[in-house]
Order: structure tokens, then sequence, then C-alpha cells
């Protein structure tokens, strides 16, 4: 098939934001000022037993409450607030798709076993469904607010007095690694309520810190989101869906979409991607020596071995 190129247009476009932080900093509170101020219909995935539903006599908003992780149900929930009409989808929090019960660690963990408890390969089956999970995120025709908690510690700081004290503050975000950069606009809030914008595709808004965040910056959002050329108006379903059943979960995988065949390269290709640091990819580098592949074969897993080393390298910059 012939490639071709064509002028780069900017066009209208629905929100990608991500704000993450620890527990007290203000997520919901945010996401839901955002999110209300953005457009009217506003549906919310709620993973904190119903904590959001507090905020319910400052914000309108419907809520479909998650108790089990498996990104599947992620991504049924996504798709039912599309298929139901809403403007803009609140997911607080996606720590849960990675960390929480059935969540993508869990899941590896029982891949792993049947594995003969080799974790890398078990990441194999899990990768995708963290990917499938990305991807209805991004091809959602709504805006998308996604929070995510932080890893905690503390450290001794000075007050405004010079007295020292012990402040708890938040870390990276739970998550894997890099998913926050998926989005477009990216933000840590931290337990005085400063809003750190760290990744930024609206120039208003790079490198800002913003004290409490209100109104005011949802307004520069949607003027940036509304600066290009009209997209296609969604379409309205010719039928309804079914009523969304949760995903099945461990043991129920494999008879859900099948038992996974063997796939020796995906297996390695999704080993590389799963390492989280330089030295855990050293060590999958060493286990791949004198594995028997095809020429092509290597040199697929040559590249990606160096696409995820210069990767990390980056984040290690950071």
């Amino acid at each position: 098939m012939a490639m071709q190129f064509t002028k780069a247009t900017k066009s209208q476009a629905k929100a990608r934001i991500a704000l993450s932080g620890p527990a007290g900093s203000g997520k919901t509170y945010t996401a839901l000022l955002l999110a209300t101020a953005l457009a009217q219909r506003v549906a919310l995935i709620d993973t904190e037993h119903g904590s959001a539903s507090k905020y319910a006599d400052e914000f309108a908003f419907d809520t479909l409450l998650l108790d089990e992780f498996n990104p599947n149900n992620y991504v049924a929930a996504i798709q039912a607030a599309e298929q139901a009409g809403y403007d803009v989808l609140v997911i607080d929090s996606a720590s849960h798709e990675w960390s929480g019960k059935g969540g993508c660690l869990e899941l590896s963990e029982k891949f792993a076993a049947k594995r003969g408890g080799n974790t890398w390969a078990g990441w194999a089956d899990v990768t995708p469904l963290h990917n499938k999970f990305i991807e209805a995120v991004h091809s959602a025709d709504l805006h998308v607010i996604t929070t995510f908690r932080s890893k905690m510690d503390y450290i001794q700081t000075q007050d405004k007095n010079g007295k020292t004290v012990v402040k708890k503050v938040g870390l990276n975000p739970i998550t894997r690694d890099g998913t926050e950069y998926e989005y477009d606009i990216v933000g840590e809030i931290d337990l005085d309520h400063n809003l750190v914008i760290s990744k930024s595709r609206c120039k208003a808004l790079a490198d800002q810190v913003i004290t409490k965040p209100g109104r005011d910056l949802a307004e520069t959002i949607k003027h940036w989101l509304s600066d290009g050329a009209p997209t296609l108006t969604r379409p309205t379903p010719a039928a309804p869906r079914q009523e969304m059943q949760p995903a099945a979960t461990g043991d129920a995988v494999d008879e859900f979409f099948g038992a996974p065949p063997e796939r020796i390269i995906a297996d390695w290709l999704a080993s590389i991607e799963g390492c989280a640091s330089l030295a855990e990819l050293e060590r999958v580098g060493a286990a791949m020596k004198g594995l028997e592949v095809s020429a092509q074969e290597h040199a697929e897993l040559a590249r990606a071995y160096v696409r995820r080393r210069e990767a990390l390298k980056g984040r290690a910059e950071r």
C-alpha cells in the first residue's frame, strides 16, 4: 500500500488529563471541578468505595462503582460512558487498574504461576490488557480526566517560621512506568493543593504551578481544545449495547479469552516492555543470550531492547 504524507492541521480535540497526588491532595475534587466546567454531562468511575459522591452537593455527575479492577472492567466502563452520551468521564482512580484487586500486578502473578513461575513470561498476557485500557482512554469520544494515587514518603523541611517539620509528600504515580505521559496534560497535586504541571501540550499551561486550581484552569483547557478545525460529530448508536458485565479475572481469564498460545518472541518482547528499571532490563537481556531465533526475530528483539533501554535512561535523567 502506498504511503502518503498530508499537511498537518490542528483539530478540535477531547481532553486527556492526568492528575496524581497523595491522599488528601484534592485529586477527585479537582477532577470534578475541571469536568463540570468543561461540559454538562459528567460520568465518574469510582474505585474508592463511593467517596466521590461526597461531592454530589457541589457537582452534578453520575457514578459507576468498581470493586474489581481487571483492565477489561475499566474498558467496559469507558465504553459504557461513551455509549450513554456523556461529555466527560472521570476515572478515579486508575491506580487500581495497576495495583488493585484483579489489576495488572495481581494478574501477572497468576499468569506467571501458569508459566512455571516465569514472571517475565507472565507479562506477555498482562501487557495487552493494560494496553487495551490505554487505547480505550485514547479512543473514547469524550473528555477523559484520570486520577492516580502517588507513592508516599516523608521528608524533613522547614515551615515559614524556620522550624524543622516532617512533611508527607507524594512521589511517582502508582501505575505502569510512563503511563501518565500518555496524556496531553499531566499534573501533580501536593498536600497544599498546588498543581504542578509536569507535561502539557497546551502552551499556556507549560511549567505552571497553580494554587488551588479552579475554573480558570478549565477555561484555559477548553479554549485550547476548541482552537482548531471542527471534528466529526459522534454518531448516534443504532441499537443499545447489552448491559455491561464484569470482566473475568484470575483463573477464569483463560476460559474467557481461550488459552493463550505459546508465543516465545511475544513473551520476550513483553518481558522487555515490562522492565521498570535498567537493572531489570539487563537481567532480561542476560536471560535472552543463546536464544535460538531467526535473524529477523533477533533484530526485532534487539530493537525492542534498545528502545526500552533508552526510555529507561530518559526517565532516570528526569
